[in-house]
């Protein structure tokens, strides 16, 4: 397969480049200005003859006369600093750039790939993140030029799919560490990394509550060569479901340096997301995965039923439909629910063990069930009424 990666010599390109290489019969036609990367990050690739560099901005016009079957975009300055020093160039790389390789990809009847960023949902208002989440961002601050960077080219590359009938994915990166990061990008991780290990004050931004997901770039790399691989074209989250917030991570790090630093607070810098930015947790299921069941469960409660005029004496009774992932659970478990549900017996609803709800002192025995009965108007407080209204 011929596969041409822009960013090729970047942090993750380089990493997605040797990978690559490494699996199959791959010829790979790297991409790269080298603005923010370089070609140390791809030496010990380049004397394969798989591999041909060029040295070319994707603002201007790519022509590739071999074949090729897919089309990586990665190009883009993603740090901090980076998209600071060159703001211009940023929005150019996402803008003009993307148009380039999507057009590259249309002649070549090509698969195309977009390397896109959490930074695309700004600082979110909810989390986690699902790819249907549309963000809270801001179009003109003083990061728009990376989102909204990415945010068009998320725009174009969807628009080109539906009227070129390309065959397009995309993937929204949160945050990556891990070798071949510039050690002044600006990012937290080699910030506190960098700071720790010259015994330098530890900058923390803010109070250090705000969380992040963070993923090592062999995981993000895996996640982006597993979507490859799949029938799926879409917009597809990758990043680390367990969050860390930004006080934690330096405490890991000063104690893996034996670190003298010490944490010195600053403000938050504009637009920076004060919640954590964290991909939602999606799982496929198969018909047959999960069990449901009526547990009908009696629990002791201070409202629901009622047994005598008693206020203080009263339980809740309730037909439960449980569920849980099969996995969970045994044969012999399965085997006494089913029976429970023939039977009508009371069962807890507890998802990987089984008891009958008879055995259990402060519920009612079971020739005593007969006597509550549900109150004719449950007594709801507002917020309860707001829910079912």
């Amino acid at each position: 397969m011929n596969i041409l990666i822009t960013g090729g010599s970047g942090f993750i390109g380089s990493h997605l480049s040797e990978k690559l290489l490494n699996e199959g019969n791959n010829k790979l036609f790297l991409i790269d200005n080298l603005l923010t990367g370089s070609t140390k990050n791809i030496e010990h690739l380049l004397d394969s003859e798989k591999v041909l560099f060029i040295e070319h901005d994707v603002q201007d016009h790519i022509e590739i006369e071999e074949k090729i079957d897919y089309v990586f975009h990665f190009a883009s300055a993603a740090s901090p600093v980076a998209y600071t020093e060159h703001p211009v160039n940023t929005l150019k790389a996402g803008s003009i750039g993307t148009i380039n390789t999507l057009g590259l990809a249309k002649k070549h009847g090509a698969e195309y790939f977009l390397a896109s960023t959490s930074e695309v949902y700004g600082d979110p208002l909810v989390t986690p993140q699902t790819e249907e989440y549309w963000g809270n961002v801001n179009p003109n601050g003083e990061r728009s030029m990376y989102d909204e960077a990415k945010r068009f080219a998320e725009a174009a590359t969807a628009t080109y799919a539906r009227t070129y009938d390309i065959k397009t994915k995309i993937v929204r990166i949160f945050n990556t560490y891990g070798p071949r990061m510039q050690l002044n990008d600006g990012r937290v991780v080699t910030n506190l990394i960098v700071q720790a290990l010259n015994n330098e004050d530890i900058t923390i931004y803010g109070d250090g509550s705000q969380t992040r997901s963070f993923s090592y770039v062999d995981d993000t790399v895996a996640g982006i060569l597993a979507l490859m691989k799949s029938d799926k074209y879409d917009v597809f989250n990758i990043g680390n479901p367990n969050e860390m917030s930004i006080k934690e991570l330096s405490s890991v790090i000063l104690k893996l340096t034996d670190s003298k630093s010490k944490l010195v607070y600053k403000d938050l810098p504009n637009d920076d997301p004060k919640l954590s930015s964290k991909p939602a947790v999606m799982c496929h299921m198969e018909p047959g995965d999960m069990l449901l069941w009526d547990s009908r469960t009696i629990h002791c409660s201070n409202s629901g039923t009622e047994l005598s005029d008693d206020t203080n004496n009263l339980i809740r009774a309730a037909s439960l439909i449980c569920m849980m992932p099969k996995y969970l659970s045994d044969e012999s478990v399965l085997e006494k629910r089913r029976e429970a549900v023939d039977k009508l017996i009371s069962t807890t609803n507890w998802t990987n063990s089984f008891r009958n709800a008879d055995e259990f002192p402060l519920i009612l025995e079971a020739e005593d069930r007969a006597k509550y009965k549900w109150p004719k108007k449950p007594i709801l407080n507002e917020y309860q009424k707001s829910l079912i209204d």
